[in-house]
């Protein structure tokens, strides 16, 4: 019986890379917060390890009064910039499969391996990303003592406003136990807020805009010596850059797929090829990238204490 109207497992494994990346980027999305929402700057091309790219950013321009029939002046932008970024992390997961075709044809067996290898490199962006975030100023905002409330948030605000940032898209990621201490508030105003003119908090767990801010909860909120060191910033704080590695050699008996998520930046690498000393398939999915402050004034660091049970 002729074979010609089936798909080997051959014919499966050219295509399983660009499958496979596309899966790895939908499931990533949903574990990013510090890479949600960093400037991305990203490219195909390919570095080192540890190479150093310089990213840059815009500058100042002044506008010019158009006098009636004269030229128009041209604006050139002054203090223009750019941010060292050390390419350093290369995060990376590989496994063999014995039959790799039918074991991702099974949709448990492709939660049970292909999505904790995908936890694992979320979780070394999001932990380097919360790192890098910790180091902005702290502007004596929040309390050593006390939850996050809707004053700290506020206090933010206004002290961008002093620094000239642009108040437009701001974003608070905070803590689990902040959360928990806005949602169940004893603070008056707060609590009207949230049980009269957001009712919703409390039948869904999320806070929305508070003070000014998008607020998310991310469980990467630095915690020093019981201090809760939640993030509030503008767009534009800091950078994700990320390159392609390289696709692997022709006729080397590897294929090799890499996709860009087009808000984080991220250039993800799935690379297939047969191991012979384990007996299978070997799958590797990873990422190269780097992390650096963008601009220090758009972002702050709120300190935040124990809830009073905790107390």
């Amino acid at each position: 019986m002729s074979n010609e109207n089936f798909t080997t497992a051959t014919e499966v494994a050219v295509f399983m890379p660009e499958i496979l990346t596309g899966k790895a980027l939908e499931y990533l999305r949903t574990k990013f917060y510090y890479a949600r929402f960093a400037t991305p700057a990203s490219s195909l091309e390919t570095v080192n390890v540890g190479d150093t790219i310089n990213v840059p950013y815009a500058g100042e321009v002044d506008a010019h009064q158009k006098e009636q029939d004269e030229n128009y002046v041209v604006s050139k932008a002054k203090n223009m910039k750019t941010v060292p970024v050390k390419i350093d992390k290369n995060p990376a997961v590989s496994m063999v499969f014995v039959d790799v075709a039918r074991a991702f044809a099974d949709r448990s067996l492709f939660e049970t391996y292909l999505y904790p290898a995908l936890d694992a490199i979320a979780d070394d962006v999001e932990t380097n990303l919360a790192i890098l975030c910790n180091t902005f100023a702290e502007d004596s905002l929040g309390s050593d003592t006390a939850p996050l409330g809707l004053k700290s948030f506020l206090d933010a605000r206004n002290l961008f406003r002093t620094k000239k940032v642009d108040l437009a898209g701001l974003i608070a990621l905070i803590s689990g136990d902040d959360e928990v201490s806005i949602i169940g508030t004893e603070d008056p105003i707060l609590n009207q807020y949230v049980a009269r003119t957001k009712p919703s908090i409390i039948e869904s767990g999320a806070i929305a805009t508070l003070g000014g801010f998008d607020t998310y909860v991310s469980t990467y909120v630095p915690v020093e010596t019981g201090v809760r060191k939640n993030f509030l910033f503008a767009p534009g704080a800091y950078v994700l850059a990320s390159r392609a590695l390289p696709f692997p050699p022709a006729n080397s008996g590897a294929a090799s797929a890499i996709v860009t998520d087009p808000v984080s930046g991220l250039n993800i690498r799935v690379t297939m090829s047969y191991d012979g000393a384990a007996g299978g398939t070997r799958v590797t999915t990873e990422i190269l990238y780097g992390v650096a402050i963008l601009r220090e004034e758009k972002g702050m660091i709120v300190s935040s204490g124990p809830l009073p049970e905790e107390s």
